[in-house]
């Protein structure tokens, strides 16, 4: 059945040029499951080719509200907590251009004037060396 679907939207995006979307809903059982469960289905297809994503679900409502509100939106929220993860945030520190100079007295670290984050990564480095044991 969404081999007929996915078919057919590849047949108007070719004819329209424009992406096609298709949001819908079954219920499937797979051999290890006990019971049938709802299934969500989103397919898009665009320049890119096919794209079909299925989501196994208990929560009733709308396919479309349930995917772009809920499940997209849960998705996006957990990207973020991953770009927050310090072994992010240590990579960042790693490629970031910047001169060191010494002398008999301190180090003194310059960073890119360019560089996006410098003011958030200074006080970073200051709040972190304030919290070193001397």
């Amino acid at each position: 059945m969404t081999e007929f679907l996915e078919l057919a939207m590849k047949d108007a995006y070719k004819a329209s040029g424009l992406k096609q979307r298709e949001l819908g809903e079954f219920v499937y059982a797979a051999q290890s499951w006990a019971r049938e469960r709802r299934l969500i289905t989103r397919r898009e297809c665009g320049p890119q080719g096919c794209s079909p994503r299925y989501l196994v679900t208990s929560l009733t409502g709308e396919p479309k509200a349930l995917y772009d509100d809920l499940y997209c939106q849960r998705g996006e929220a957990e990207n973020r907590i991953k770009q927050a993860q310090v072994h992010t945030l240590r990579i960042k520190r790693l490629t970031v251009a910047a001169v060191l100079t010494r002398n008999t007295r301190r180090i003194r670290r310059y960073l890119a004037s360019s560089w996006p984050s410098a003011v958030i990564f200074a006080q970073a480095t200051r709040q972190l060396s304030g919290a070193l044991p001397t």
